[in-house]
Formats: structure tokens, C-alpha cells, sequence
């Protein structure tokens, strides 16, 4: 979804049928996007020289953007732009996030045993601290494997727990 008041600050379609998320926030990013994207014309048009314009103007700048990403992928204009600190990336899909060279290196990507699916790729922790360090040591929970636990934490006692299990309710 766009922002809605700042131009451009969405996500564009690509190439690659992937979406790249473009955040516009300020003027001095403007400038930075039109030289990076080497479109001087952008800027000097009077229709978007400001956020106030762009906004006015969002339904002529924005299919006029989508006209010029859709001609490459992605990766393309990440690379582009950020090579002028616009900020950008791609939307990534889950297959692609377990793909990522930048999260593999920060050990956000995990291989844990699972015990119904065998093996499987899971999220780590963004957060990273050098004194205290995290870490996942077991898979995700099964489908009610923590029922008892959270309902005695709850209030429930063991007759009751045990009820609900009679009644298939857990």
C-alpha cells in the first residue's frame, strides 16, 4: 500500500514479477532518487519538485514510475538506487527471505529437525546482541502441544484440563 502522503513511497511492480518497495521520505531523497534513477527531468518538473506537488500529482507520477520499473527486475533497482542511499528493497516471499545472502550471513536463516516435517528452514532472531546472544533451540510448537501448560497457567485445573480433552474441545 502507498503512503498516504508521501510520493513515491510504495511498492512498484518489476520484471521479475516482484515488488520493489520504494520510500521516498524527503526531498533531499528525491533529489538522490532522481540522479540515481538519472532522470534530471523529474526534478526540474514543476509537478514534482515537493512532496506537496508529487502528492497533487500522485495519479501522473506514479504510472509514469510503474512504466519504468516494470522494464527491469528487482534486483536491478535495488542496486541502482542504493548506490545513491535511496531507500529501497525488494518484497521479499518466504522463499526468497530463506534465499537472502544478507540474512543467511546474519544467521537470520535456520535448519531445525522437526519432529513431523523432518527438516525445515525457520526465521532467526533479528535481534543480535555480542554479550548475550540468542538463539532457537527447538522447532516451532505443534498444533496444541502446549495446551496443558497454557490452560493450567490459566487457571485451569488438571480435572478440568482433562475434561476438555474428553470433549475433544483440546
Amino acid at each position: 500500500a502507498a503512503h498516504p502522503n508521501l510520493v513515491p513511497y510504495q511498492g512498484f511492480m518489476c520484471q521479475d514479477n516482484k515488488y520493489l518497495n520504494l520510500a521516498v521520505g524527503s526531498e533531499r531523497i528525491w533529489d538522490r532518487f532522481c540522479e540515481g534513477m538519472g532522470m534530471p527531468e523529474l526534478k526540474e518538473n514543476p509537478d514534482y519538485t515537493t512532496n506537496v506537488e508529487r502528492s497533487a500529482n500522485r495519479s501522473k507520477i506514479v504510472p509514469l514510475l510503474q512504466e519504468i520499473f516494470i522494464k527491469k527486475p528487482v534486483a536491478h533497482w535495488v542496486e541502482k538506487l542504493q548506490k545513491f542511499s535511496v531507500p529501497c528493497g525488494p518484497i521479499n516471499d518466504l522463499a526468497d527471505v530463506f534465499s537472502d545472502p544478507q540474512l543467511i550471513s546474519r544467521d537470520m536463516v535456520l535448519e531445525m529437525a522437526h519432529p513431523t516435517l523432518g527438516k525445515i528452514k525457520q526465521t532467526g532472531l533479528p535481534i543480535k546482541f555480542s554479550r548475550t546472544p540468542g538463539g532457537l533451540d527447538r522447532h516451532p510448537p505443534l498444533l496444541g502441544e502446549h495446551n496443558q501448560e497454557l490452560l493450567h497457567d490459566l487457571g485451569f485445573s488438571a480435572a478440568e484440563i482433562e475434561e476438555l480433552k474428553v470433549q475433544e474441545v483440546i
